[in-house]
């Protein structure tokens, strides 16, 4: 995050020089890009907006799809999902149009992720499916273990434990092998889901504990903020109330810092069904 907003300075201070507004697209590009990773949604996507309508007035495509789909994650990361949605399908278009393959496998990918929050899995795999063999005819690896990865959960979701599995430790061995650490957090977090839905919490716990600390060396505080509640609700699981009440407490904290609708959500049910399970419902609902 530092380092894109280190880059956007020099960006803007060439683009008023130079009379050159690409170059300001791409600095409020950058410092889009900082403030989302910091969890700072609301400037993030004002700096995004600013970004594509520089690109909408120069006509350049490459950059409005770029944009488009940056606003839709900053969209999908605070909960509102139709408009996350809206901005991916534009987005989709654009890459069409251009025949943008790796745009097109990407989007593909976000709204699978879109439909598997909106708990339409089918759906979700239908997308996550064409965007993995867009991914695999272009030999991007990258986006391929990420596709695997989300098709994982459409499995896991639906019930296909071996399936599940299968993909989500194909999309690990990827990210592990290229130490992506966005992509390993996310896979032991899968792997982490597919344990606690297996009732075996401790080693849930284990994967859950490994992308908190993946993240917290990020600074990724979305993902702390999930990564928390994962951990509150499986010490829940396992009867350790009071750690899990800690942690659970911990992710509301940041969720709210951060304006993640989806994690408030999460946290408040995971204090409720720890306290309700401790014989405390009654001060859980204070």
């Amino acid at each position: 995050p530092d380092t894109a907003e280190i880059l956007a300075k020099p960006l803007h201070t060439f683009a008023q020089t130079h009379h050159y507004s690409r170059a300001a697209a791409m600095a409020y590009n950058l410092q889009g890009v900082a403030n989302a990773m910091k969890g700072n949604y609301p400037v993030a996507l004002d700096y995004y907006k600013k970004s594509l309508a520089i690109d909408e007035r120069n006509g350049y495509k490459k950059g409005i799809t770029g944009a488009l789909n940056n606003i839709g994650n900053i969209y999908l990361n605070q909960g509102n999902y139709p408009q996350a949605l809206d901005y991916y399908h534009r987005s989709l278009k654009i890459y069409e149009e251009i025949n943008d393959k790796k745009g097109i496998a990407l989007i593909l990918n976000n709204i699978g992720n879109i439909y598997s929050l909106m708990k339409d899995y089918p759906r979700s795999l239908e997308y996550q499916l064409k965007s993995l063999a867009v991914c695999q005819q272009i030999e991007d690896k990258r986006g391929a273990a990420s596709a695997m990865s989300n098709i994982g959960n459409a499995y896991l979701n639906m019930k296909n434990y071996p399936l599940a599995l299968d993909y989500f430790k194909k999309a690990l061995g990827f990210f592990e092998e290229t130490g992506d650490k966005t992509g390993m957090a996310i896979n032991y977090v899968n792997i982490g889901r597919f344990y606690e839905d297996q009732g075996d919490y401790s080693r849930a716990l284990e994967y859950s504990q490994k992308s908190l600390t993946l993240n917290e060396s990020m600074g990724a505080k979305q993902q702390i903020a999930t990564d928390r509640i994962n951990i509150g609700r499986q010490y829940k699981k396992l009867g350790n109330y009071t750690v899990a009440l800690d942690y659970c407490h911990g992710g509301l904290l940041l969720a709210k810092e951060v304006g993640a609708l989806k994690q408030q959500k999460a946290a408040c049910e995971c204090i409720y069904e720890t306290q309700k399970a401790n014989g405390k419902s009654a001060s859980a609902l204070e």
